[in-house]
């Protein structure tokens, strides 16, 4: 069973790798390459959480390397999916905020002209250009 776990990576069917790395495990509950397997289908699948508990599952079976690695992806993962949500509402705030300054500006004009227009100052715009000259 663990062989054919390690198997489905090649054709990239995260379910099967799990399906069968589960499968493994259940039949030896002290395979700690069971549950790397488990770690990472769990990983490729983005579901961190998932992935580092089989990981530290493993290290308590028996210490090694993959595990420890694995842990460390699925913290990687996790943080990079963080600071990709909070870049996504950073700069939807920010269109939020030029969008708001846009409008305030729009009506800015509108009040200048609607006053131009109340007070009579104005005009066919060439006396600001005689103005500037």
């Amino acid at each position: 069973m663990l062989n054919i776990a390690q198997a489905y990576p090649k054709l990239e069917q995260w379910n099967k790798v799990l399906e069968w790395g589960q499968k493994a495990a259940s039949c030896d509950p002290k395979s700690y390459l069971a549950y790397n397997q488990i770690a990472f289908a769990h990983n490729k699948m983005k579901r961190w959480d998932e992935a580092e508990a089989a990981a530290r599952k493993a290290l308590q079976i028996q210490d090694n390397p993959i595990s420890r690695s694995q842990i460390d992806l699925a913290q990687k993962g996790r943080n990079a999916e963080a600071t990709n949500l909070q870049a996504e509402l950073d700069k939807a705030a920010y269109e939020a905020e030029i969008e708001k300054q846009r409008l305030e500006e729009e009506e800015r004009q509108r009040r200048l002209k609607e006053w131009e227009i109340k007070t009579g100052e104005a005009g066919n715009g060439n006396e600001k250009a005689e103005k500037t000259d």
